[in-house]
């Protein structure tokens, strides 16, 4: 894990770099050269000869280059510097200190208290002007928030971070800055909302899932798990009791230690024991916690900035904020870049919508067995399950919910709409490069497919296919055509109401499976017990009409595919059915 950083769930990598990444390479995404070249010097005198001295990024003085703020960019005298970035410590010994301030835009009378141990008297003003002699305005009382926020982030208070940036949107809900560093905080906020804590640590089994963004920046939660030679540290899992003593968990210790193959076994185990009856509550609570009221509230005040709203993040704070692996130096933040993340955020929203209208309800106590590797009380186990509870007997990929299967329709438009009108507004964005916006023109083809894609998932019949491409594309087209289509989606058929019932996808006669015996290739099926034993496997049959109508081209007309199972597992099955 990758400490002190503000991750905003963990994804703007993805989000961002999915439409922004060639036209940030090599740009030099804002600067902080000062709108004037005036800068004002304060020069203090320290009354003890040894001293350490500590600026400090207070609102009106010291906070990073951003709306109405002041950068510190140089100190000097008798002193050396001791750390970087825009919280200085500085330590020697003499009497005399300089350091200087350069306004990036607005200004006025400013001041600033330096404090340090053994030192007094050392608070000292200082006067920047424009060129034409005007005073320079004071920052705003949402500017002061928003320099607290970043003071505060900046040394790792990343609950009074938020909270500052909660105050500045509250100040100031009109104020653009305000919005896109509040936006942010609250994205990052909710992967320490209750709701997901609850599923982190009620279905994942993560033993002790923060409550508080700075317990989620420390190693508190965490573990490290032997990993060939090496470790690997990841969240720590509770063990569950009956899982203990399984010759799977005991095998995958490493001298009598937890190993990364154990991490893995424990999930799931874990998933396996808080999940019983089917991954409905999973999908539900993914989507109520990470993608619920704070998700939706963020979408819309996004929604209010305009075309040219912008932040500039020194590279300090796009590294806090986990953006220091897409933007090279400094980092302009603008509704472009907000409209981005926020669709591939929204884009895996509507792929989890798509999972949960479907029925997810099944069975899996029988799972929960004490020896995974004993094949044969496996099998025992098996036999005792409530066939009741058991798919084509319960309620497995039945009982569709309509109403969010069209919500995620209309959340995949949604996020595909705000890529392509993000791929427009690129161009227009005076920080990168005309080098980079040239050679961006070579990459139409995204912008074409996503286009294309919309068109589809919008059409009917063989006008809502997409043609997938062998390799990725060049030029200005997506090749949406059936002839070289490795395959298409029929998206009219994605996002058709009980395509995927488990009935169309398996035969089956009334609530029970059908069971074919192989001896060779060509399957007989079963209508008893007896004799099972002859065969070499057993197998379902698959439906493949379903699934051609919805991936056109993936198989051959007249392919028949088979579920193949070992016989004795079979056996147990069509006895556990008849």
């Amino acid at each position: 894990m990758k400490k002190n950083r503000f991750f905003v769930l963990g994804v703007p990598a993805f989000a961002l770099a999915f439409i922004l990444g060639l036209a940030l390479t090599g740009c030099d995404n804002g600067s902080t050269t000062p709108v004037v070249d005036d800068s004002v010097t304060y020069t203090g005198t320290a009354e003890d000869s040894t001293y350490t001295l500590t600026i400090s990024a207070t609102a009106r003085a010291l906070a990073p280059a951003a709306g109405n703020y002041y950068k510190l960019v140089s100190v000097s005298g008798d002193v050396s510097k001791t750390s970087t970035g825009t919280v200085k410590e500085v330590s020697g010994s003499g009497s005399n200190l300089t350091f200087t301030l350069t306004p990036s835009k607005g200004g006025g009378t400013i001041k600033t208290t330096v404090s340090a141990a053994g030192i007094t008297g050392f608070e000292v003003t200082g006067t920047v002007t424009w060129d034409n002699g005007e005073d320079l305005a004071l920052p705003s009382e949402v500017q002061d928030a928003i320099g607290t926020a970043n003071a505060l982030l900046l040394k790792d208070d990343y609950d009074g971070a938020v909270k500052a940036y909660r105050d500045a949107y509250t100040t100031n809900p009109d104020n653009p800055e305000a919005i896109i560093y509040s936006a942010l905080a609250e994205l990052a906020a909710i992967s320490v909302d209750p709701k997901l804590g609850d599923l982190m640590r009620n279905h994942l089994g993560v033993k002790s899932y923060p409550a508080t963004m700075g317990a989620l920046f420390s190693d508190d939660w965490m573990k490290d798990y032997s990993d060939g030679g090496g470790t690997s540290t990841v969240p720590e899992l509770s063990v569950p009791e009956w899982f203990k003593s399984t010759k799977s968990y005991t095998d995958s210790l490493s001298s009598k230690a937890e190993s990364y193959t154990t991490w893995t076994l424990v999930l799931a185990a874990n998933l396996l024991n808080h999940n019983t009856s089917g991954l409905d509550l999973v999908f539900d609570d993914i989507l109520t916690s990470v993608f619920g009221e704070t998700f939706e509230a963020v979408s819309g005040r996004v929604q209010r900035l305009k075309a040219g709203d912008s932040i500039t993040l020194d590279e300090a704070l796009a590294e806090k904020f986990g953006l220091d692996e897409i933007f090279e130096g400094d980092a302009v933040i603008s509704k472009t870049e907000m409209d981005v993340l926020l669709a591939g955020l929204r884009l895996v929203k509507a792929s989890f919508e798509w999972l949960a209208s479907y029925n997810w309800e099944t069975d899996f106590s029988f799972l929960k067995y004490d020896d995974w590797k004993d094949y044969d009380g496996f099998l025992a186990q098996l036999k005792k399950a409530d066939v009741n509870r058991l798919p084509f007997r319960n309620n497995f990929l039945k009982n569709q919910d309509a109403a969010l299967l069209n919500k995620s329709k209309a959340d995949y438009l949604a996020s595909i709409e705000a890529l392509i009108d993000a791929y427009d507004a690129i161009k227009d964005k005076k920080y990168i490069p005309q080098a980079a916006k040239d050679e961006w023109d070579s990459y139409l083809w995204i912008k074409d497919g996503l286009q294309k894609l919309k068109a589809a998932i919008n059409a009917t019949g063989k006008d809502a296919r997409f043609w997938i491409p062998e390799g990725l594309p060049s030029g200005k087209e997506w090749p949406n055509k059936e002839d070289g289509a490795v395959f298409g989606i029929d998206m009219q058929k994605f996002f058709t109401a009980n395509h995927f019932t488990l009935e169309k996808l398996v035969e089956h006669d009334g609530n029970t499976p059908r069971l074919y015996g192989f001896k060779d290739d060509k399957g007989t099926q079963l209508s008893s017990a007896t004799g099972i034993e002859t065969y070499n496997t057993v197998g379902f049959k698959v439906v493949l009409i379903q699934i051609k109508d919805l991936i056109p081209n993936a198989f051959d007309e007249t392919e028949t595919v088979y579920i193949h199972m070992p016989v004795d597992f079979g056996k147990a099955l069509y006895e556990l059915y008849h």
